[in-house]
């Protein structure tokens, strides 16, 4: 072990190279700072972004199902204040039709 750290130290690798794994997991996100964050009273602002995202995803897992034939098991939405001191966070089962996606996130 200490010929393999002194070797990665110096960024010497002698491991084969393998094939990347499926990701488990496929997400997209914003962040809103300074000026440009999002007044949480102001409704249409946050509706605009949540169908931005939400189509942006829709987009991904349109990509994902055709590439690799899956669908996911759960979906999750976070979010946290500029203030860092307020957050949210839920998940749920993901839809067993792939075009209620977009209605469900």
């Amino acid at each position: 072990t200490a010929q393999f750290l002194f070797n990665i130290a110096r960024g010497i690798c002698t491991e084969e190279v393998s094939d990347r794994t499926l990701c488990k997991s496929i997400g997209c996100g914003k962040t809103f700072r300074n000026h440009l964050a999002l007044d949480p009273s102001n409704e249409d602002d946050i509706k605009k972004w949540t169908g931005e995202l939400c189509g942006e995803l829709t987009e991904r897992l349109a990509v994902d199902r055709k590439e690799n034939l899956r669908t996911p098991k759960v979906f999750g939405v976070s979010v946290q204040m500029s203030d860092k001191k307020r957050s949210a966070s839920k998940s749920s089962s993901a839809p067993s039709s792939f075009e209620r996606y977009k209605e469900t996130a």
